[in-house]
């Protein structure tokens, strides 16, 4: 078997650097949603000391949370405007909250991202480097990946028995719930693929790339 050492490390490289871009665009949006929900509070705050004012029987929670948030296109006093999007200022809170959908979405978009990052170009790549098949390129955390994937694709999100029962690694998903991660899960799971591909170089050049370290920057 022979190892095409300078390919290895460039496509390990590669995936390195595509799941730190994932990284940070699970953080920047975890961050915006938390500056979303701010800048909400901020504003319905403000709206009921005006209204308890001019119209105290309003100044409630319950009638700022009932008003419209919409994204639009153009300016909203103007007809051409085309709306986007519709929701209540309640709704909007909802989904941007730490449990929010908001939060779940993006943690199962960045997964899917980087099992499909691995699956349709890293691993051949790196399996070729490595004078392997392809077949025989493994690792628990990626396999747990491509099942969750499945059910995010194609079972809205929800967590399926048959995926509970396949799960070698990723813990703390129950069947019948949409799949969601806290951080401290989204980072342990990074964490443990980038450990799969420091190994991979370790054995093969016997220097550790430490791509598992969080402080890494490519």
């Amino acid at each position: 078997m022979t190892i095409d050492l300078a390919a290895l490390r460039h496509a390990t490289d590669e995936y390195a650097a595509a799941i730190a871009r994932v990284t940070a665009l699970y953080l920047d949006s975890n961050q915006g949603f938390a500056n979303n929900t701010a800048r909400l509070d901020e504003g319905q705050r403000q709206a009921l000391v005006g209204l308890r004012k001019s119209d105290p029987s309003h100044a409630t929670r319950a009638h700022v949370d009932s008003l419209d948030y919409l994204y639009g296109k153009g300016d909203p006093s103007d007809p051409s405007n085309v709306l986007l999007h519709w929701s209540t200022q309640g709704q909007f809170r909802a989904r941007n909250e730490v449990h929010g959908s908001n939060r779940r979405l993006i943690g199962q978009l960045c997964l899917v991202l980087t099992f499909e990052y691995w699956e349709g170009e890293y691993r051949q790549r790196i399996a070729e480097a490595l004078g392997r098949p392809r077949k025989e390129l493994t690792e628990p955390i990626l396999g747990d990946l491509r099942l969750i994937r499945n059910d995010v694709v194609h079972h809205r999100g929800i967590l399926t028995e048959r995926t509970a029962r396949r799960l070698l690694v990723i813990e703390g998903l129950d069947i019948g719930d949409e799949v969601s991660f806290d951080d401290e899960a989204f980072h342990s799971i990074i964490h443990d693929i980038r450990a799969f591909l420091d190994r991979l170089i370790l054995e093969a050049t016997g220097v550790d790339p430490e791509y598992r370290a969080l402080h890494h920057i490519e």
